[in-house]
């Protein structure tokens, strides 16, 4: 089960194995914050959530400490110009490299450049990392073809769906 509030950019991850819940907490396209286990039913688990507590505070109950999070390869999202505005509507810093890394030969079509080339540059504009994914050519689309809250709307929906993605083959695979 997959929890997400795009207002804040959270998505929370709910898998079971058993009678046991493993829940995950994150930025959307950034890597996991906070992670426990929990045993029992899964309103124990969503009732044990009001125990988080971002200042890491004990958590109660039969919650297990957070295992490290594990670490993903980020992709600088690049602002440039538009920094206050990607600030103002809470625009990832970064988004995982495996988001991108499937469509890398868009990234050639559209840039002439690798990914590990356009990262070492400072990545790319929200709008065309939305471009490569949907293998649009950025060249054939109108010049300012979406809003900042569209771009924000638009990478959102694209990180969730690729999260869910991966979330869905890793419980396949357990």
């Amino acid at each position: 089960m997959i929890i997400s509030d795009r207002g804040k950019g959270i998505t929370v991850h709910i898998s079971r194995s058993g009678d046991a819940f493993e829940l995950t907490v994150s930025r959307i396209g950034e890597p996991a914050s906070v992670s426990f286990s929990c045993y029992g039913d899964l309103d124990k688990l969503l009732t044990d959530l009001g125990a988080v507590r971002s200042d890491g505070a004990k958590m109660t109950g039969d919650v297990a400490p957070p295992p490290p999070p594990a670490k993903r390869r980020m992709f600088p999202v690049l602002a440039q110009s538009a920094k206050a505005e990607y600030d103002r509507v809470g625009m990832p810093r970064s988004v995982p490299w495996d988001f991108l890394d499937p469509h890398e030969e868009w990234a050639r079509i559209n840039h002439a450049q690798d990914l590990e080339k356009l990262a070492s540059r400072g990545g790319l504009g929200a709008h065309e990392m939305i471009a490569i994914v949907e293998h649009r050519r950025l060249r054939e689309l109108p010049k300012n073809w979406m809003t900042i809250e569209e771009q924000y709307e638009k990478l959102t929906d694209l990180l969730l769906a690729h999260e869910e993605g991966l979330a869905k083959k890793t419980s396949e695979s357990a």
